[in-house]
């Protein structure tokens, strides 16, 4: 009796052959736009500063008030307007402030950007070509200027990496043993490709799963909640978040009665003294700016 040469029927394997070859060519392309643009994110910050020479000099920090108070007087905030402020960190070494602000019959968003040693200060419109080479690169690691979509995308994607490597697992399931550490390089260069293949698929197969299974579910996960907040929570996402985060945010209610704001840094130490452990404060957005039933809600790192 001829014995069966691999660990399925011929035309399965076949099938599941032509399977893996696609998927591994056609969607390849794709895989490498993710790893190359995220191996770049990395340096993201470097390539920020590498991209706009003003933001290296970054000595003797000026306080984040003196930076956003002459912003927020030029261009007031609408009524119970969210400001939110940025302090400089690592991956974002300069100030922001972000907020609507009133523009004939309508509404416009501020978006002021501060060298936090200069003081120099650029707007959305003048800074969105600037240091656009890292959130390029940033971005396309998960195809982000496509939205919800481009996420969706390469969640896919990475369920069919992840689809590749069970594939090509068990192709050469059988022959393993002998396969994985064979490498003929004297050999027909079509030999020496395949023998590389299979080496290599081996020894990163660890690395390469974890990427697949890691980049479907930070793909997919919004796509994947969607219908669970229509169905479950009624279409509300901050329930869904508080529920995911363990606890529940105070919400804000506006008393359309005009109240000076606490300064920014004042808040951040506010809640520094109260948060035990805490790192310096990042983020500070103040909700219902201007009312005197504003809420401010303090992130930083633990």
């Amino acid at each position: 009796m001829e014995q069966r040469r691999h660990l399925i029927e011929e035309r399965p394997h076949r099938l599941l052959w032509d399977a893996h070859s696609v998927s591994g060519v056609v969607f390849g392309l794709a895989l490498f736009v993710i790893f190359i643009s995220g191996a770049s994110a990395l340096y993201r910050a470097e390539l920020i500063s590498w991209a706009d020479p003003v933001r290296r000099e970054q000595d003797n920090p000026r306080p984040i008030d003196e930076l956003v108070a002459p912003v927020l007087a030029e261009y007031p905030p609408v009524p119970g307007a969210d400001v939110i402020v940025n302090w400089p960190m690592y991956e974002r070494p300069h100030a922001l402030v972000r907020y609507p602000t009133a523009d004939g019959d309508g509404q416009r968003e501020i978006i002021a950007i501060f060298n936090p040693s200069s003081g120099e200060r650029f707007f959305s419109e003048r800074f969105s070509g600037r240091s656009s080479l890292s959130q390029l690169l940033y971005e396309l690691h998960f195809f982000g200027p496509a939205g919800l979509i481009g996420e969706s995308i390469a969640g896919i994607i990475a369920v069919l990496c992840l689809f590749a490597v069970v594939s090509g697992v068990l192709i050469h399931l059988r022959k393993l043993p002998r396969d994985w550490h064979t490498f003929r390089p004297a050999r027909k260069l079509r030999v020496a490709l395949a023998d590389a293949h299979t080496v290599l698929g081996m020894i990163g197969l660890p690395f390469t799963v974890m990427y697949a299974i890691s980049g479907a579910f930070l793909g997919l996960t919004l796509a994947i909640l969607a219908p669970v907040v229509l169905v479950l929570f009624d279409g509300d996402r901050e329930a869904l978040q508080d529920l995911v985060e363990g606890y529940t945010a105070p919400k804000v209610e506006l008393t359309e009665e005009q109240a000076p704001m606490l300064p920014f840094e004042e808040i951040a130490r506010t809640s520094e003294k109260h948060w035990k452990g805490a790192a310096d404060a990042g983020v500070v957005v103040v909700e219902g700016y201007g009312d005197r039933g504003a809420l401010a809600k303090v992130y930083g790192a633990a």
